[in-house]
């Protein structure tokens, strides 16, 4: 996060537009993937139980990225079925990532559009501090692992929906918006 912020300070003091805008979209794309429940969860923790211990270091090649290891062909099996089938480690995350994107649609300006104690939290905080703060928050709801537990259920989507989605909007606006000020090419908002 703090990398690709710091990078669009840059860029935007030195008003390249063309860098601000890629450290602006990898910016927001850091936020949303730190802010999207499913990567609260012990992902590569739980991946390499599934490889049998070995760690990332292991996987260095499209094979065994994509095929998980096992000391049978039965254990392989098993193993695979853990990272790809219903339920699994990967096929989890992706639909319901899917889930959220999905969600993002319907989203009306009303329900994103930036309040004054928006503002306030970000100047009190600190970009990378509310950023933090948001993350804590989205992550006490509990939504990924109700999501392994149940599936997308209408009360998690409205969950989602009129929680989880807009935070991760706003942080993303207000991240931005931290960055231009701090580059100095915009105003913090009068009091």
């Amino acid at each position: 996060l703090g990398g690709h912020y710091d990078e669009l300070v840059v860029a935007l003091k030195k008003d390249d537009e063309i860098r601000a805008a890629f450290e602006a979209a990898w910016l927001a794309h850091a936020v949303v993937d730190g802010l999207t429940p499913a990567h609260h969860y012990p992902y590569e923790e739980k991946l390499a139980e599934i490889r049998g211990g070995q760690g990332l270091e292991t996987r260095n090649t499209i094979k065994d990225k994509v095929i998980m290891p096992g000391e049978t062909r039965r254990e392989m099996l098993k193993n695979n079925w853990k990272m790809w089938g219903p339920k699994g480690l990967l096929s989890s995350h992706g639909f319901f990532e899917w889930g959220v994107a999905v969600m993002v649609m319907p989203l009306t300006e009303k329900r994103v559009a930036l309040a004054e104690e928006d503002f306030l939290d970000l100047e009190n905080y600190g970009m990378l501090g509310l950023f933090r703060r948001k993350a804590k928050e989205i992550a006490a709801l509990g939504v990924y692992e109700d999501y392994v537990r149940h599936g997308w259920t209408p009360a998690l989507a409205r969950q989602v929906q009129k929680k989880v989605v807009p935070a991760i909007v706003k942080m993303v606006t207000l991240a931005w918006y931290a960055a231009a000020i701090d580059a100095g090419v915009a105003e913090r908002r009068p009091k």
